[in-house]
């Protein structure tokens, strides 16, 4: 963070972060690439995963402080933090906050062709509380995002249970993959 900075929101892609360019520098300990975001203390930090299938966690700290010191640990999101994802495969997935081991239910639905472009509706949002997910039961278009506003520390876990394959078909029959893009917005 640098207050003088004018950045307002820096996007980082933990994909691209395991899989650098040649050219980018490799840093002492872990191996991975070295590389340095700068964002106003008032801006956002955003995570993402362009590709690939996920499973990255964040740890973030002032550069300055102890090293084992985490100011910000995506394993356990808190109060004011927010978590987004778009799930492209239709079907039917359990969501599980598994901090406080609440859920809730998401139906993704099928793609239905139509005469004009497809444009998904705006984000679903989602409370993530002590209590429980608000809404329980999550329906969402094709491409529709959906933003978990954490009110309690929060993991959130999203799991295929059944998927949608379409009309006519079982599943097996299509390959369609199970294909999520997430990210994390931090205030900084």
């Amino acid at each position: 963070m640098d207050k003088n900075s004018p950045v307002a929101q820096v996007n980082i892609d933990l994909a691209a972060l395991t899989n650098p360019p040649a050219t980018t520098s490799k840093c002492c300990k872990g191996g991975g690439p070295e590389q340095r975001f700068t964002v106003n203390p008032k801006g956002y930090a955003v995570f993402h995963v362009s590709s690939g299938a996920g499973g990255f966690d964040v740890h973030v700290r002032k550069a300055e402080e102890d090293p084992k010191a985490k100011i910000f640990d995506s394993r356990e999101l808190g109060e004011g933090d927010i978590f987004s994802a778009v799930i492209l495969r239709p079907g039917t997935y359990s969501v599980t906050n598994l901090v406080t081991k609440t859920q809730a239910e998401a139906i993704v639905a099928y793609p239905k062709i139509g005469k004009t472009a497809y444009r998904p509706p705006a984000p679903v949002r989602v409370e993530s509380t002590r209590d429980a997910f608000a809404p329980r039961r999550i329906e969402l278009h094709p491409g529709q995002g959906l933003i978990f506003d954490c009110k309690a520390p929060s993991r959130v876990m999203i799991e295929l249970v059944k998927p949608d394959d379409g009309p006519g078909q079982s599943p097996g029959d299509q390959t369609t993959g199970g294909t999520k893009k997430a990210s994390i917005k931090k205030r900084a």
